[in-house]
């Protein structure tokens, strides 16, 4: 698979700079889903952080409401699996108990998110309801 960017460019730039890439033209947000995909696929097997990737929004970073038109357009973005809900999408919020729940709309914060342009493609880890000690 050929990527968007080497790595190295990819570390040369923050959601800001990502976001200036898609206005450029440089790189499409689906171009910048994948290579995120890619390096959770790269780094998950050891760190065990990411609980989800998916797969249709970085096939169409467009399907779920994003605004290319936001400070982060494009900005591949996941989300804790605790808090704010994405419409359709699984939240278990670390815990057996809440395997399986799907949220049934966006929160105010993810619609927030959507508007300013970021990419939720994925969903992290997180202790059972976001617990610490």
């Amino acid at each position: 698979m050929t990527l968007a960017m080497t790595w190295q460019e990819w570390v040369e730039h923050d959601a800001v700079g990502l976001a200036e890439c898609v206005r450029r033209g440089d790189v499409s947000p689906a171009e910048l889903a994948e290579q995120a995909a890619t390096g959770v696929a790269m780094i998950n097997p050891s760190v065990h952080a990411v609980v989800e990737v998916f797969d249709d929004v970085v096939a169409d970073p467009l399907k779920d409401g994003l605004n290319l038109d936001g400070p982060f357009a494009g900005v591949p973005f996941l989300m804790k699996d605790l808090g704010p809900t994405m419409k359709g999408r699984m939240q278990e919020m670390g815990s057996l108990m809440m395997r399986g729940n799907r949220a049934s709309a966006d929160t105010f914060l993810t619609s927030k998110m959507r508007q300013a342009g970021l990419n939720l493609m994925g969903r992290t880890t997180t202790p059972e309801f976001g617990v610490c000690s």
